[in-house]
């Protein structure tokens, strides 16, 4: 509702993709007719095609991560709401539409769940009139004077730094959001715009909340030739994302967009202490409805052996 009426337009992603939008490994194959295809990590690329077109447009989708993360805040399918938007002047742009959605989101659960807030005796995040944003330059410097750990010169900030950056800016603003910006450029995917003044840096963007990372987005590459170069540097095939790479041929206006996982953001919202708790059938690197031994995690896919036998 919010997303329409700011003029952004609905579309739907492919889930089965020939290459990875990050540009990195982290990816679920699947056996396409003979061939290779994957399991989509992200809208990203199909979202930038559809947005030279539509200007503003914005998709929720399954998406699939192959992060072999055991952890509290990790898991393999999720749900993604992406939005794209064309003629921005900065990443700021980005940053304002984010922070405006996000406040939209807690908005409207306070006014329609106030009951089942209650019920689970949840506290939705403090949301300021304007989210502290800081470079990660910056953020380090904080954590470093409230904690005397020295992060400084870290090319991301770890889990650790996340928790230990909220909590100070929570004390110091009583906002639980943080936005943190300015990361290595090599920290980002290759379609991150990198700062025109300090190459070595981007223009990419995250939202912390409480110490986990709810949003990522930022500016896009949009000029062709340094599209493509930055695809060299990334060590990606250009012929697997030709489709991607045709859309910019003839020009696309400046655009940036986000990114944020339904899951994350449920887990925060009711102070779950596990992201698994926030869906109903939740798939990690130990789980597929039930937990895999090792010996299934092992079995390819033509092996029809069966372990554990429910039967």
């Amino acid at each position: 509702e919010f997303m329409k009426k700011n003029e952004f337009f609905e579309f739907q992603a492919p889930t089965i993709t020939p290459a990875t939008a990050e540009g990195g490994a982290e990816v679920f194959q699947v056996n396409y007719f003979d061939k290779k295809a994957y399991l989509t990590q992200s809208p990203q690329l199909y979202k930038q095609i559809v947005m030279t077109a539509f200007e503003r447009v914005f998709s929720v989708n399954k998406v699939f991560r192959a992060e072999p993360s055991a952890t509290t805040r990790h898991i393999t399918e999720i749900v993604s709401l992406d939005a794209e938007m064309g003629f921005i002047d900065s990443w700021l742009d980005i940053r304002d539409m984010s922070e405006n959605t996000v406040r939209y989101i807690l908005n409207e659960i306070a006014d329609k769940c106030s009951g089942e807030l209650a019920i689970l005796n949840a506290t939705l995040p403090t949301i300021i009139d304007k989210t502290p944003t800081y470079s990660l330059t910056e953020a380090q410097e904080l954590i470093f004077q409230g904690t005397g750990r020295d992060v400084r010169g870290e090319k991301d900030l770890n889990p650790e730094d996340e928790r230990a950056l909220c909590e100070i800016v929570k004390k110091e603003t009583n906002s639980d959001f943080v936005y943190v910006y300015g990361y290595p450029t090599r920290q980002k995917p290759f379609y991150v715009f990198p700062n025109p003044e300090n190459p070595e840096f981007n223009e990419g963007v995250d939202l912390l909340c409480r110490g986990v990372e709810w949003l990522s987005g930022g500016r896009r590459i949009n000029d062709y030739a340094q599209l493509c170069e930055h695809v060299k540097q990334w060590n990606m095939n250009p012929d697997a994302i030709a489709m991607f790479l045709e859309a910019f041929k003839y020009g696309v206006p400046p655009e940036g967009g986000f990114a944020f996982g339904a899951e994350r953001m449920t887990m925060q919202i009711l102070d779950l202490k596990n992201i698994r708790e926030a869906t109903m059938f939740p798939r990690d690197m130990n789980r597929i409805d039930r937990l895999l031994s090792d010996e299934e995690k092992q079995e390819d896919g033509n092996n029809e052996k069966k372990t554990n036998s429910a039967c």
